[in-house]
């Protein structure tokens, strides 16, 4: 018989071993790349940040592995990830918890961004140009006092990319990465003051404010209302702040 013969014997032996291989392991444990674990972690940390997991609540890994098609392995990396970046906590033989940040936490969270944000407002006046304060003012055109309730996650988002904006029109690469470190905890409680009654209202205002001090190039105003605008986001989620 011919070489060729004995090859094309070899291949379909290969093929059919690793069809075997796959079967045994389990398709699920093939495909848990690393890509697989990044998209699992952006996942489920979306799914805490926008509160579909809310504060204080046990993280079923069983439901949520069934539901993305995995095994548990990259969920319990995922969970020890989020612990570090301080949105999780792991407690031992208990499971794996959503962080409820406790009015200590909030004060300090939000002190942190007024000063943050503030400066970066002031920074931003000698950078920021046409083309972003356009993009500020679409993101916010649709909203107006009678519908922003009833839109309160576009609005959220809206609020989220508005800051985003400010933040890197400041063009400070550290205060960039400080506040990209803060922004998960930000984002936590950006969801919990969107729904008090009247400040989504009074925050749009806010909003339309910094952006006229920034167009009139006043770093003093433009600071001063962003700490205004921020210092009202903490009395409002410390005026509604539960105990448990």
């Amino acid at each position: 018989m011919s070489t060729n013969f004995f090859r094309i014997i070899d291949m379909k032996i290969i093929i059919w071993h690793t069809l075997y291989k796959i079967m045994d392991i389990g398709i699920e444990k093939l495909i848990e790349s690393p890509n697989l674990r990044d998209r699992v972690y952006d996942i489920l940390k979306k799914s805490i940040l926008f509160q579909e997991i809310p504060p204080g609540e046990k993280i079923d890994e069983e439901a949520i592995a069934k539901q993305l098609g995995v095994s548990r392995t990259p969920i319990r990396e995922t969970l020890c990830r989020l612990e570090n970046e301080g949105i999780v906590k792991i407690v031992p033989r208990r499971g794996a918890f959503v962080v409820k940040h406790s009015r200590e936490k909030i004060t300090e969270i939000l002190m942190v961004r007024e000063a943050l944000e503030g400066f970066a407002a002031r920074l931003a006046v000698d950078h920021i140009n046409g083309q972003t304060l356009d993009q500020m003012k679409s993101l916010l055109k649709d909203f107006t006092e009678s519908n922003i309730r009833d839109r309160s996650k576009e609005y959220v988002q809206a609020d989220l990319e508005f800051h985003n904006l400010i933040i890197k029109a400041s063009e400070n690469n550290l205060l960039f990465n400080i506040m990209n470190t803060l922004n998960d905890h930000v984002q936590m409680l950006r969801l919990q003051t969107a729904a008090l009654e009247g400040r989504p209202e009074q925050s749009l205002v806010e909003h339309f404010n910094i952006i006229e001090a920034l167009e009139k190039k006043d770093p003093s105003s433009a600071e001063s209302l962003m700490r205004e605008h921020i210092r009202k986001v903490r009395e409002s989620a410390l005026n509604n702040f539960k105990e448990d």
